[in-house]
């Protein structure tokens, strides 16, 4: 199997491109446990982030810099105290770029839905997730004329962490007909730094709702992928720096189970094994050997007809 979307962490790499940045933290950016009321209010924030960044087909949301919205939001949105709270830090976050999304606490009245008419409906479709500018994946804002009836507003109701709901439309009306395609739902690659916490937290929330609403594999490896967001959200808040991160990264992707998966880091350069080896009936088996070349320039091989077991 493969993962449809080949840079899967595209923004989780916003985090680790700072390595080698002299960073002035402020006490807020060191690294320190998240409280399990953090834990549940960043849990709330990275449901709310994927639904509005992926589905909400506003102009403003299609061409808003959520690297930067996800750093941003992180800080205020954890040290919220309670429900109320909560809602109003999650609408400040998301307010300039969620036109008639509502956050209200669960098991009241959902406030009501107003949006003003117009001749056009808009809406989302993705092929994939285009995370960079190709004709294999892509995602594009797509119209119809409007029929006049309230029926048409397709609206996402979900409940979050945190005692918190959420409405999200999915559907907005608009004066202008076409297909609006996004270039990339990558944007530019932020200067923020591994060291700083907030960008840290903003990494994971990031590349987990890439997956999340992309990966085309959980009703096969069957993965607990709500809780590699929280072992990851845990992890990313005491991380003292880029390498401890690209673990932390590297951690929650396993958690898929596909070993088409993978983090690197900015800067990284990826050295290819010189073996290939295999699990075979309990015991690791070198399979085959590579050419490379030795510390006095004297190519080396290994002879590919035989195995050599590893293990007991």
């Amino acid at each position: 199997m493969t993962i449809l979307v080949r840079a899967v962490l595209a923004g989780a790499l916003l985090a680790s491109g700072g390595i080698g940045q002299t960073a002035d933290l402020s006490a807020t950016d060191q690294p320190r446990a998240l409280s399990k009321l953090g834990l549940e209010n960043l849990q709330a924030l990275a449901r709310l982030f994927g639904y509005v960044r992926y589905f909400h087909p506003s102009d403003a949301a299609a061409a808003a810099d959520w690297e930067q919205i996800a750093i941003h939001s992180v800080s205020t949105v954890e040290k919220a105290q309670n429900a109320l709270e909560l809602a109003s830090s999650l609408r400040a976050a998301l307010g300039s770029v969620s036109v008639a999304v509502t956050v209200f606490l669960t098991g009241t009245e959902a406030p009501p839905v107003r949006l003003k008419p117009a001749p056009y409906l808009i809406e989302w479709r993705h092929h994939g997730i285009g995370l960079s500018e190709n004709n294999i994946y892509y995602s594009e804002r797509v119209t119809r004329p409007a029929g006049g009836s309230t029926d048409e507003i397709d609206v996402l109701r979900a409940d979050l962490p945190g005692g918190v709901s959420c409405l999200v439309p999915r559907v907005l009306y608009t004066e202008s007909s076409g297909v609006f395609r996004l270039g990339s739902f990558a944007g530019k690659q932020p200067r923020a730094s591994a060291d700083d916490r907030s960008a840290r937290l903003a990494a994971v929330l990031i590349a987990w709702n890439v997956l999340q609403h992309f990966y085309p594999y959980f009703d096969v490896v069957h993965s607990d992928w709500p809780q590699a967001l929280t072992s990851a959200l845990k992890s990313a808040a005491t991380d003292d720096g880029p390498i401890p991160f690209l673990s932390t990264l590297r951690h929650m992707i396993a958690a898929l189970h596909d070993g088409h998966g993978r983090v690197t880091m900015t800067g990284d350069t990826a050295i290819p094994s010189p073996v290939g080896w295999d699990w075979v009936e309990g015991r690791i088996i070198l399979m085959r050997c590579f050419p490379r070349v030795g510390p006095h320039n004297s190519a080396w091989r290994c002879n590919n007809r035989h195995q050599w077991a590893v293990g007991g």
